[in-house]
């Protein structure tokens, strides 16, 4: 088989990865298909959008197009390590990925198809990769951003993770439930009726942590390496899209309450301790908007914009 036939094979191959992406994240969008965030869902139809300019631009030598499949077939090779248990499809992705991979590097048919040297070093090979993001290209600008994210995809957040002994290291606060309108002062002689009912005073909750409640667009790092105590702000699993962020109220039975809600929600007056996926330590004030900007509009008119 020659280099033109090989390359508009695997030309085929970026068109149909494309149109699988392409499918998931519509399906994704339109909860067709659960268990993934917005913006994984948003960098999933990117990376199929990508994968269709990348089919033609394989013929035509372009060096981004070579090194934006090396990187996606290492992306989804780690990630379906890192899932492997789950599902036997990831089995099968793994395999063709790690094919794929090692045709793509060293390969000399597509080494001489791309002008890489044969007898290049990893190193080399390496800040070669670099050199050529440094480059003054929307292709090269392309490509650092699509290795930035799957570097924060693969490497930062499963370090975080396993650190904080949480599948949500950093959230974004999405919602206004635990928003204080007001001072503490006036928050509290709104709210006190139904804290004092629940045997929680001005005084104990003036100790708790995030007394002032969090603000939509927030971020905050969660930990899971230790107890929760009254008064923490949690995060757990329930049935519902994402998972719900509120502060505890109650440790036997285990419940919580958004500080900004008149009432508890059904579904967190009795939580089952395996769905706490941990508990907010620290927050920085509205930088999650980065992400909620782009996702905000989207939403019911009540739900948009600022906490009032």
């Amino acid at each position: 088989m020659n280099t033109n036939r090989i390359i508009k094979s695997l030309s085929f191959i970026n068109y149909l990865a494309g149109i699988i992406l392409f499918l998931y994240a519509l399906s994704l969008f339109f909860g067709i298909v659960q268990g993934q965030s917005m913006i994984i869902s948003l960098f999933i139809f990117v990376a199929g959008v990508l994968f269709f300019i990348a089919a033609k631009d394989l013929k035509k030598h372009e060096l981004w197009a070579y090194y934006f499949n090396i990187f996606s077939f290492l992306s989804i090779f780690l990630l379906s390590i890192i899932r492997l248990s789950t599902n036997l499809l990831y089995l099968t992705s793994l395999l063709i990925s790690l094919l794929l991979l090692i045709y793509f590097v060293y390969s000399k048919n597509t080494r001489s198809f791309f002008n890489i040297e044969q007898n290049i070093s990893t190193w080399n090979y390496i800040k070669k990769i670099n050199n050529y993001q440094k480059q003054d290209t929307w292709q090269s600008w392309i490509l650092s951003l699509y290795i930035t994210f799957v570097s924060i995809l693969l490497i930062l957040f499963p370090l975080l993770s396993f650190i904080t002994n949480t599948s949500l290291p950093l959230v974004v606060i999405e919602s206004c439930s635990m928003y204080h309108e007001s001072s503490f002062n006036s928050w509290w002689q709104s709210n006190s009726n139904w804290y004092e009912t629940k045997n929680i005073n001005k005084e104990q909750f003036e100790s708790y942590s995030f007394k002032n409640g969090l603000n939509k667009g927030d971020i905050i790092f969660v930990w899971g390496r230790s107890e929760y105590k009254k008064g923490d702000i949690i995060i757990f699993e329930a049935d519902t899209q994402y998972p719900i962020i509120h502060r505890l109220v109650s440790q036997n039975p285990t419940a919580t309450k958004g500080d900004h809600n008149s009432a508890q929600l059904p579904i967190e007056t009795s939580i089952n301790n395996e769905k706490i996926l941990g508990k907010s330590v620290f927050r920085i004030p509205y930088l999650g908007w980065i992400k909620l900007i782009f996702f905000d509009l989207v939403k019911p008119s009540s739900e948009r914009g600022l906490c009032k």
